[in-house]
């Protein structure tokens, strides 16, 4: 081959090679201009398996219409500010079964069934579908002499007048469903004119032994704004062994400020929850 058609092989060749570099060139600066997107972590256990973000599932109580629970991971918390969602909650007024009801809160909870307005008349308990909660029928009684030894004993006053109290309850239950009754009293003289002394009282008596719940004295320049307790509910939380117990308290003065106490077992005896 002469030298004419080396030389035009060569020529032929390097600009062979310059459209090539020329193409890649290209090809990387289109790919520089494309816009960045955030990428998606990895599951290390699996690279090719992307991390979903976490989203928080709550379930609610509704007492009334002064508490709001949220429920998480077998503990409940007090929401200050209500939520309310889509979920259907199963209702009890009074103590008894009323229904699935989406609920609405105005002025107070309103009970919706296929956005259809449901009335309602007496005290509120409601919670949505991923708890289990069964609420246990209550018929509240007056104490009896039994009670006030009892109380006597607790509160170590022989002297404490037991005939004239602001509250005066009991509610005889089978708290651990063994078949002996059991029962819940809860006292006080508070608001009673002209007394030396004042108290709140809340005790358990669960297979004859009592447990204190709240015990609490009062000066009488404070008595006006002590709180006061009511035995509200007591519910069996996911077919927990033992029954909860939950307390309203309440105030002479201030009535806005009214909410609901929880007291679950633990370690061998009633334990405060939630305040």
């Amino acid at each position: 081959m002469d030298k004419k058609k080396i030389g035009i092989l060569v020529v032929i060749g390097i600009f062979l090679v310059g459209i090539t570099l020329l193409a890649l060139v290209l090809a990387n600066n289109e790919n520089d201009n494309t816009p960045n997107t955030p990428s998606t972590p990895n599951n290390p256990s699996n690279p090719s398996v992307p991390i979903e973000p976490s989203t928080p599932s709550y379930d609610y109580v509704i007492i009334d219409n002064t508490d709001m629970w949220r429920y998480n991971n077998n503990s409940f918390s007090r929401i200050q500010n209500y939520v309310e969602n889509d979920d259907l909650y199963n209702v009890y007024i009074n103590n008894d079964y009323y229904g699935e009801y989406n609920l609405k809160y105005g002025t107070t909870w309103n009970l919706f069934k296929n956005d259809q307005f449901t009335s309602y008349n007496g005290n509120l308990f409601a919670f949505s579908k991923g708890i289990n909660i069964r609420v246990r029928n209550k018929v509240v009684n007056n104490i009896t002499s039994t009670e006030k030894d009892e109380i006597r004993t607790i509160l170590n006053d022989n002297i404490v007048d037991l005939n004239n109290l602001s509250v005066d309850e009991m509610i005889k239950v089978d708290l651990d469903s063994n078949g002996e009754t059991d029962k819940i009293v809860s006292v006080s003289n508070i608001n009673i004119e002209s007394l030396n002394s004042y108290f709140n009282l809340v005790y358990v008596v669960l297979n004859g032994e009592v447990s204190t719940l709240i015990n609490t004295s009062i000066k009488p320049e404070d008595m006006l704004n002590a709180p006061m307790y009511n035995l509200n509910y007591v519910v069996n939380i996911n077919n927990d062994y033992y029954d909860s117990i939950i307390i309203k308290v309440r105030y002479f003065s201030v009535s806005e400020d009214a909410h609901n106490i929880l007291f679950q077992y633990q370690n061998n005896r009633f334990v405060k929850k939630l305040d």
